[in-house]
C-alpha cells in the first residue's frame, strides 16, 4: 500500500477522482472542470459509478460503496474545493503528457455527463424535452467522434510568450471562474457572440416532429450557456446572443466600435470575455475574394478591451457547410474558408472550423437532414446542427487551456522558476497581408502600427472607451440582455411624414419604416454627448453610420432613399427644438453631407447592408437636421444609425 499522511492521502484521492471524471477542462478556457454536482454529490451516484481504490503499485477504479463513502469523508474532512482552490492547470500538470483534450473528452462521454449536459437547453427547463434531446444529441455523437472533432482545431492562438493577450486572458478567465464558485457576487465569464440568421436559431426547430417559433432557445448560443454552467455545477457563464437576421459582419463592427453591447457586458467590472465571430454563412454571401471583413471584425473587437487589460479573446467560428447552394460550385466555398486560414494564422487567432466537422456528414450523405437540411432550408442549420456546433465550440475550448496549462508548465519550469521565453509584438497589428507587404518593411511597419493602436486607445480611453457618439443605435431584440440602448430614434424625429418607429413582435419587424411614396423624416441631433454625471460636451461629428434592408418582393420596387445632412447651430442636448431656430434665408443652412441609397436588389433574399456617410465642415458642438426623403418606391427600413 501506498504509505503517506492521512491528509495527504486524502488530498490525493480527492485529485485524482476529480482528474478522472472532469470532461471540459472548461470550455472556453475555464477552471470549472468540477464535477457536475460539486463533491458533495457523490452520494447521489454518479452515472458512471466510478471510484478509487487503492492498490500497492498505484491506484484503480472499482464500484466499492466503501470506497465511495470514504471519499465522501475525504471532502468533509477537508472541507474545501481543491480544484477551485488552486486551479484548473495544477489538474491538468498533475501527470503531464497524460491529459489531452481527446482523453477528457472522451471520459465525459463514457460518464454520460456530456449528453446530460446537452440537455442544459433554454426551451428545456421543466425537462420536457429530456426524450427528445436524448436521441439527438445521440444521433450528433455517433457522427461527432474525437477524430472528427480534432479536424475543427485549426489554429489554437495560446502564445506561450508573456505579453501574449491570449493568455493573459485565458489567465483571467481561470480566475474569475475561482473567484465565482467561491462568491456569487463575483462577476461571471461573459461571452458575446454575432452572427445572422443562423446563428440566431432561424427555422431551427426541426430534426423531429417539434414544430415551434421559427427562432430562439434552440439556437446554439443558448445550447452553449446551458451546457456550460450544467457542466460546471453553477451559474458560470453568460452567453449573449447578438445574432441579427439578414446581417453580414459589418453590423457587428459597427455595434463593437460604438460600444453597442449588453448592459452587462459594459463597465470596466463587466468586460467582455470572449467574442465568437458567426457570420460565416452571410459574410459568404458578399465575399469578394478578400478577408478585410475578418481582420475588421477582429480590430473592432479590440476596441471592447478595458483600458488597463487584455482584450477579449476573439474566436472565428467558420460554419459555412460546403455550399448551402446545393446546385453551385464547392469551389467558391472552398476558397472562402481558406482565407480565414490564412487570416488565423498570419494575425495568431483561435479559429474552429465547423465546416470540418460537418463536411464528412455531409459528402458521404447529400441527402442527410441533422446538420443540414437542403429538403427545407439549407441555409439555417436545424436543431442537430445547433447542437453539433456546440460541441464542437466546447471541445475546441477544452484544447485551448490543455495547451494553455501546457505551456504554463514549461514556462514555470520544474523548480518554480520562470523560463526565458521570447516576447514578440502583437499579431493582431500586423500589416495586413492583402496589402502585400515585403520581408523587409514588414517589421517597421508592425511597429508602426502598434503605435498607431495604442494611441487610438488611449485616446478612446479618455473618451469613456469608446468613439463618442452623440447617437448611436441598433434595433435589437427586447429581451432582458438587450436594454442597453440609451439612444432610440423616437427622442430624434420630428415632422415626420409616413414614417414610423416599428417595435412589433417578431424582431424581423423592428426598425425606423418609410410606409408611402416621397415619405420625410427629420432628425434633429444636438452636437454634444452626454457624460457618466449628466453633464454634455461637444464633439466634432464626422460621419453618420447607416444600417439598412435590401430586399426583392415587389412592394421594394424602386425603392430609393436620399439623406442630407446639414447644420443647424449651437443647440443644447434638447432634442426638440425646432428645425429653423436659428436659421434665416439670409443665412441659409450649410449642407454638410448627402446620400442616396438603394432599399431594392434582384438577390431573392431580404439583407441589410452598413454604409458610413463622411460629415465635412461640421463644427465643434453645432446641432445636426438630417433628412430622409424617399425619391423613389414606397418602401425603405433602417435599422441601425451612428452620428460620430
Amino acid at each position: 500500500m501506498i504509505t503517506t499522511s492521512r491528509q495527504g492521502h486524502s488530498m490525493m484521492k480527492c485529485v485524482l477522482v476529480v482528474l478522472a471524471l472532469v470532461v471540459l477542462a472548461l470550455v472556453a478556457g475555464a477552471n470549472t472542470m468540477i464535477l457536475k454536482n460539486d463533491y458533495t454529490s457523490f452520494n447521489n451516484a454518479p452515472a458512471s459509478g466510478l471510484h478509487v481504490k487503492d492498490i500497492s503499485d498505484g491506484i484503480i477504479f472499482t464500484n466499492d460503496n466503501d470506497e465511495l463513502q470514504l471519499i465522501n469523508e475525504i471532502h468533509q474532512e477537508e472541507q474545501t474545493d481543491i480544484y477551485y482552490e488552486k486551479g484548473i492547470c495544477p489538474i491538468f500538470n498533475l501527470k503531464p503528457g497524460i491529459n489531452s483534450a481527446t482523453s477528457l473528452w472522451v471520459e465525459g462521454l463514457k460518464a454520460g455527463n456530456i449528453q446530460d449536459s446537452i440537455l442544459a437547453a433554454p426551451d428545456n427547463l421543466d425537462g420536457s424535452l429530456n426524450a427528445h434531446l436524448r436521441d439527438l444529441s445521440t444521433r450528433v455523437l455517433a457522427v461527432l467522434s474525437p477524430t472528427i472533432l480534432r479536424r475543427s482545431i485549426h489554429h489554437v492562438a495560446a502564445s506561450p510568450n508573456e505579453g501574449s493577450d491570449n493568455r493573459r486572458k485565458i489567465t483571467a478567465i481561470l480566475e474569475k471562474l475561482r473567484l465565482r464558485h467561491h462568491d456569487k457576487k463575483h462577476d461571471k465569464v461573459k461571452i458575446l457572440v454575432f452572427g445572422g440568421s443562423p446563428t440566431a436559431g432561424s427555422n431551427c426547430y426541426r430534426n423531429g416532429a417539434l414544430k415551434k417559433d421559427k427562432s430562439g432557445p434552440c439556437a446554439w448560443p443558448g445550447h452553449l450557456e446551458g451546457f456550460l454552467n450544467d457542466y460546471a455545477g453553477f451559474d458560470a457563464f453568460e452567453v449573449v446572443n447578438y445574432a441579427i437576421g439578414a446581417s453580414d459582419s459589418s453590423l457587428a463592427v459597427t455595434m463593437m466600435q460604438h460600444g453597442l453591447v449588453p448592459q452587462s457586458m459594459k463597465g470596466p467590472d463587466h468586460e467582455v470575455d470572449i467574442i465568437i465571430y458567426a457570420y460565416s454563412v452571410n459574410d459568404f454571401e458578399r465575399y469578394d475574394n478578400s478577408a478585410n471583413f475578418l481582420y475588421d471584425f477582429v480590430v473592432a473587437a479590440d476596441s471592447l478591451a478595458p483600458c488597463d487589460g487584455p482584450r477579449p479573446i476573439t474566436i472565428l467560428l467558420d460554419d459555412l457547410v460546403v455550399n448551402f447552394h446545393r446546385h453551385q460550385s464547392i469551389d467558391p466555398a472552398e476558397k472562402f474558408h481558406s482565407e480565414f486560414v490564412k487570416m488565423a494564422q498570419w494575425h495568431d487567432l483561435p479559429l474552429v472550423s465547423y465546416s470540418n466537422v460537418a463536411k464528412s456528414l455531409l459528402l458521404h450523405n447529400t441527402s442527410e437532414e441533422l446538420f443540414v437540411d437542403y429538403k427545407k432550408d439549407s441555409k439555417h442549420a436545424p436543431r442537430g446542427g445547433h447542437i453539433a456546433i456546440m460541441l464542437t465550440l466546447a471541445f475546441n475550448f477544452l484544447n485551448m487551456v490543455q495547451q494553455h496549462c501546457d505551456d504554463l508548465l514549461y514556462i514555470t519550469g520544474e523548480n518554480g522558476e520562470n523560463n526565458k521565453t521570447s516576447t514578440f509584438m502583437d499579431p493582431l497589428h500586423l500589416p495586413l497581408i492583402e496589402n502585400n507587404p515585403s520581408l523587409n518593411a514588414v517589421t517597421e511597419s508592425w511597429k508602426n502600427r502598434i503605435v498607431d493602436a495604442k494611441e487610438k486607445k488611449s485616446k478612446n480611453c479618455k473618451n469613456g472607451g469608446n468613439k463618442r457618439c452623440v447617437f448611436a443605435w441598433v434595433a435589437m431584440r427586447k429581451e432582458k440582455e438587450h436594454y442597453h440602448h440609451v439612444d432610440t430614434p423616437k427622442d430624434i424625429m420630428s415632422e415626420s411624414q409616413d414614417w414610423m418607429l416599428d417595435s412589433r413582435w417578431p424582431p424581423t419587424n423592428y426598425g425606423l419604416k418609410a410606409l408611402k411614396e416621397n415619405a420625410t423624416v427629420q432628425l434633429l441631433l444636438p452636437g454634444t454627448v452626454r457624460n457618466e454625471d449628466g453633464s454634455r460636451t461637444g464633439i466634432q461629428i464626422e460621419s453618420m453610420g447607416i444600417t439598412y434592408m435590401k430586399s426583392y418582393s415587389e412592394k421594394w420596387y424602386y425603392s430609393s432613399l436620399h439623406v442630407d445632412v446639414i447644420s443647424r447651430g449651437n443647440v443644447d442636448g434638447n432634442f426638440t427644438m425646432p428645425i429653423n431656430e436659428g436659421n434665416s434665408m439670409s443665412n441659409p443652412p450649410a449642407i454638410l453631407a448627402s446620400g442616396n441609397y438603394s432599399g431594392f436588389h434582384e438577390t431573392h433574399t431580404s439583407e441589410y447592408y452598413t454604409e458610413s456617410l463622411d460629415i465635412h465642415g461640421h463644427q465643434f458642438g453645432e446641432g445636426l437636421n438630417v433628412t430622409f426623403r424617399m425619391t423613389g418606391g414606397s418602401t425603405f427600413k433602417v435599422i441601425g444609425l451612428t452620428f460620430c
